[in-house]
């Protein structure tokens, strides 16, 4: 019984001292959150990512997918991936954009304005393309410009072949 009466003097102890420190306690943890929302806002510089996703299909799936076809596009994937790694088409997305060449060779000394990372997604026959800078402009133009050179480019290699076979067929003819 003497410890009940005890436990329940200490509890009301407990309770008058946190009433009496109350302020103290409401206004460090206002001024907490006033000082994390400063820092954050002003001293932090925020960082806009933009994602690009490109579906690799084979010309050989066209007319319909097989595995062999789902296969192929996996792998081109992969090397896909590989080329929009490379730095010369980073440089044609960039002149596209309206950066010069001497900005582009500052850049590749100093480092680019933005950060890059490209990878297929798992199991399928897409690339993901993610670009991170603290520029929002440059993020979603530079993913969007990078993706579409790609493309271009991509389509005048094929281009190519397709020229380079239909010749090799006109001389065996």
């Amino acid at each position: 019984m003497e410890d009940d009466l005890t436990m329940d003097i200490d509890l009301r102890a407990y309770w008058v001292i946190i009433k009496r420190w109350l302020w103290l306690i409401v206004l460090s943890s206002l001024l907490a959150g006033v000082t994390a929302y400063s820092v954050s806002r002003w001293l932090v510089e925020p960082v806009y990512s933009a994602t690009v996703r490109l579906v690799i299909q084979p010309s050989s799936s066209l007319s319909g997918a097989n595995y062999s076809d789902i296969l192929a596009g996996q792998r081109a994937a992969l090397t896909y991936a590989e080329m929009l790694k490379e730095l010369p088409l980073q440089e044609s997305a960039l002149l596209q954009l309206g950066y010069t060449e001497t900005q582009i060779a500052a850049f590749a000394e100093t480092g680019f304005p933005y950060e890059m990372t490209v990878q297929p997604v798992r199991d399928t026959q897409v690339i993901e393309i993610e670009v991170e800078s603290t520029d929002p402009r440059l993020t979603a133009n530079f993913a969007n410009t990078l993706a579409q050179v790609f493309i271009e480019q991509n389509q005048e290699r094929q281009a190519a072949r397709y020229r380079n076979t239909q010749e090799k067929l006109q001389e065996q003819v």
